[in-house]
């Protein structure tokens, strides 16, 4: 079954800021309360990192998608791509489950844990397409 939301979220650190980031969201609903977010850091985004943003991207996504009671699992993916100090150098696809206190309003205090293609399709159930 393919994500129940696929696309490209833009959003900015501050309302004045000028650079808009982008990254691609995909929303998976594997059971009845929990709901699976791969945000995904595009190569070409101009603006914040999903890495220095999750908490407050997490907390956007939770306010517009998921009902009272449902559990998010957050996962940070970056795509295989060319390091930005060596041209020559690759670097290698990486996920990371973002695990986040939520205080009743926000999600706070983001904690990363290396997690890995076949992790997130056991969490979505299906195949995890690029």
């Amino acid at each position: 079954m393919p994500p129940e939301k696929d696309y490209i979220h833009a959003y900015k650190r501050h309302p004045q800021e000028v650079v808009e980031a982008r990254c691609r969201i995909r929303m998976y609903r594997p059971d009845a309360g929990t709901v699976v977010v791969v945000a995904t850091e595009l190569p070409d985004n101009p603006g914040v990192s999903i890495t220095n943003w999750a908490e407050y991207l997490a907390t956007e996504i939770r306010r517009v998608y998921l009902t009272q009671g449902e559990a998010l699992i957050w996962i940070e993916h970056y795509v295989e791509r060319p390091s930005r100090f060596d041209k020559r150098a690759t670097i290698k696809e990486t996920f990371d489950r973002v695990l986040m206190r939520w205080n009743g309003y926000s999600y706070e205090e983001p904690e990363w844990k290396k997690f890995d293609r076949a992790g997130v399709e056991r969490l979505i159930r299906e195949p995890f397409e690029d």
